[in-house]
Formats: C-alpha cells, sequence, structure tokens
C-alpha cells in the first residue's frame, strides 16, 4: 500500500487504468506517457491496472517499465491485481481498485477503465473525470450512457469526430465533455541522425518509415504496392512480430526494399524515426485495433501521428476527417487518398524532388507539437478539469 505524507489539498491523484503492465498494447504506453507528466504536477499518484501474467511485484515492474520507457515516475506508485483469469480484466482492475477510491477519498480521481467509473458514480459523491477512447457496444454501452450524461463526471475524449458521435449518440451535454488529443513525448530532441544505420540504406535515393501496428486497415498493403513503383526507395518497418505474417514472410523473401525490423521499446522510437527521410501513415477506411469487428477509423487519435510530428521529418497521412482535425494539406503534412496508391508514390516523389516543401511542412509540424501535443502540454490541461470537477 502507498505510504501517505499530509500534501496541500488537490495535490494527490488516483488514475485507473485499463491496461496490462508490462505490455505492448498502446493503452498501456498512452497510461505511462501520462502519468509520468502528471506526477510532475501532483505529489502522489497512484497509478491502478493489471500484472501482466508471470510478473512479480509492482515495484519491479515500474522499474521495468522505467527503462522500456525511459522514464523518471518520480511521485508515482503501482499497485497491480494479478492476472489469474485471463479475460475480464477491465472488470477485475475496476473491483481491485474500488478499495483505493474509497480508502483514500481526499485523492482526486481519473479513470480510463469505464467499469472503474461506473463504481465511481455509485460510491463517490465527488466528481472526476472519465477518459474514453471509444464508443461502447452492449452493456458497456449502457454504463457508458449513464457516466456521459451524469452531471458530477467531466468526460475526456481523445477527437471531435469522437465527442460529436457520443454526444449525438447519448443527448448529453457537449460542455461537460473536454478534446484531448492523444500526444508524444515533450522535449524530444530534434537532430540528424546517421541513415546509413539502416543496411544497405546507402543504395537507395531515400528512406521511407512506417512504425506501428500491422493490422488490417493500417495500409501495409500500400507500403508494399509503393515498394514496387519505388524500388530506389527503402521501406522500413516497425512494429509487433506475428500480426501480419504473410507481410513479414513477403518483406524477407520478396521484397529487397522492405525491412520489417519488428518491435522495438517506445524510447527507441524517436530516434529511429529520426533515420527516416518521410514518416508514412496510411491508415485506410476501416482500422482495426486486433479485434474481430473493430473500427476506430472514425474517431482515432493515432500516438504515432504526435510521434512523427516530433520527429520533424514529413509526414505522407491518409486523409481521413478525424485526423484533418490535426492535419493540414500542405501545412504540416501531405493527405493523399488512402487506397489509392499512385497519389501515395506523387506524394513520395514529390516531397523527394521539393527539399523545401519537405521542410516545411516538417518543421510546421514539429512546432505544433512542441506548442500543443506533448503529454506535459495535455497533463496542464488535465489538471485544469481535475481542478474544475473538484
Amino acid at each position: 500500500m502507498i505510504e501517505l505524507k499530509e500534501p496541500s489539498k488537490l495535490s494527490k491523484l488516483i488514475y485507473i487504468s485499463p491496461s496490462i503492465f508490462p505490455s505492448q498494447a498502446a493503452n498501456s504506453t498512452h497510461v505511462i506517457l501520462q502519468v509520468d507528466e502528471l506526477a510532475k504536477l501532483y505529489e502522489q499518484v497512484l497509478v491502478i491496472g493489471m500484472a501482466a501474467k508471470g510478473e512479480g511485484k509492482s515495484e519491479k515492474i515500474q522499474d521495468k517499465l522505467k527503462e522500456t520507457y525511459d522514464v523518471n515516475l518520480k511521485n508515482v506508485h503501482f499497485e497491480l491485481c494479478p492476472n489469474f483469469f485471463g479475460f475480464a480484466e477491465n472488470l477485475v482492475i475496476a473491483l481491485f481498485s474500488v478499495k483505493f477510491f474509497l480508502l483514500y477519498k481526499d485523492y482526486n480521481l481519473v479513470t480510463r477503465n469505464i467499469y472503474a467509473a461506473f463504481f465511481g458514480l455509485l460510491l463517490l459523491k465527488k466528481g472526476f473525470l472519465y477518459e474514453t477512447h471509444t464508443v461502447e457496444t452492449g452493456f458497456r454501452a449502457v454504463m457508458q450512457r449513464i457516466l456521459l450524461r451524469s452531471k458530477r463526471i467531466r468526460v475526456i475524449v481523445i477527437s471531435q469526430s469522437l465527442k460529436e458521435i457520443l454526444v449525438e449518440k447519448y443527448g448529453s451535454d457537449k460542455h461537460t465533455v473536454s478534446v484531448l488529443h492523444d500526444a508524444a513525448r515533450p522535449n524530444l530532441l530534434l537532430n540528424n541522425l546517421d541513415k546509413a544505420s539502416f543496411p544497405n540504406a546507402v543504395n537507395y535515393k531515400n528512406i521511407l518509415g512506417y512504425f506501428g501496428a500491422l493490422h488490417p486497415g493500417r495500409g501495409i498493403d500500400i507500403i508494399e504496392a509503393m515498394a514496387k513503383q519505388l524500388p530506389n526507395s527503402l521501406f522500413v518497418i516497425f512494429g509487433p512480430t506475428g500480426q501480419n505474417v504473410e507481410f513479414e514472410e513477403r518483406a524477407r523473401t520478396i521484397y529487397s526494399n522492405i525491412h520489417f525490423y519488428g518491435f522495438i521499446s517506445h524510447k527507441e522510437i524517436h530516434e529511429n524515426m529520426k533515420r527516416c527521410d518521410i514518416l508514412l501513415m496510411p491508415y485506410q477506411n476501416i482500422v482495426s485495433i486486433g479485434k474481430s469487428g473493430s473500427d476506430t477509423s472514425k474517431w482515432m487519435s493515432p500516438m504515432k501521428m504526435f510521434e512523427y510530428m516530433a520527429a520533424g521529418r514529413p509526414i505522407i497521412s491518409s486523409n481521413l476527417p478525424v485526423l484533418k482535425e490535426v492535419l493540414v494539406e500542405k501545412l504540416n503534412a501531405l493527405l493523399v487518398t488512402p487506397d489509392d496508391v499512385s497519389e501515395w508514390v506523387e506524394a513520395a516523389n514529390l516531397l523527394q524532388e521539393n527539399p523545401e516543401l519537405s521542410n516545411r511542412i516538417a518543421l510546421s509540424a514539429r512546432s505544433d507539437y512542441e506548442s500543443e501535443y506533448n503529454w506535459r502540454t495535455r497533463a496542464l490541461k488535465l489538471r485544469g478539469l481535475i481542478n474544475n470537477v473538484s
């Protein structure tokens, strides 16, 4: 249990996550990077989640997270329930968390776990923040409706599109729903790195990079098609192994100009992004998160987008409405039709042939990251909302 001090008012925070630690899942990365910045604003941050199977004590897991994400986590304490069942993780985490938000009633509460939010609504008299990144279905949709229509809860969403969908679906007050896009780590260095560190890179005119999942809808087929039409360009792919084994096999045996590197830790991502000339974000009109029937294309706010912006490299992205909340054509990115390979190839050639345009949109994206889309700025906005609801 956490050792209590006598902190001043509003200096303590419970953050209940839907996450398993450690994990390659995006929600785990979001939580770690966000609480690391929140802990600079609060005297104590208590994170509730679940330990991955086979992991030991919470303290050892926290040390591993510090190393993996290159974060300080000062003033952060983890309470992680064991993963006995392998299913219903969110509900188990929520049940585990109840004792903490009842025991530490003077702590402010933020939850990304819908069950914990519902328990908090039933058991607590004070207001708190509920953050959601999705439109729920089934019984969880019933809970989400109740939460969004409560006057004691301030709701955080990751895109304006998601806000509009939820407000219309549930008839909730739009003034109680705030949009905070995802972000990238603050103060990432912007400098040129040796591109020759990629094998055979000197044999190619430029390097195009993709970082992220290989699930359906992420555009890996677009990258393959580009590689065929741009034999003098090297395509480097970083993502979890086993998500698209057919692609992995083709990258090994068919394409000499596609190199698949597999998963790398989060602290290595930025340095590898900077080794690329162009960064690709070929989301399609239906985007899977690895679950059957899932589609986040209408409301997503991919962390990859903000990490690309921080890297100071030009971005070519799919022209999807939700991404245009952040990206503006020829201002901080080139936007192309998701499934039109000819447009992707044309955009890549344009950036290669027009260094002035390439540098301009890269530096504009970097400026947007520095001013708006970093975890420190997001933490400050969260604190303002917490103070308001408290």
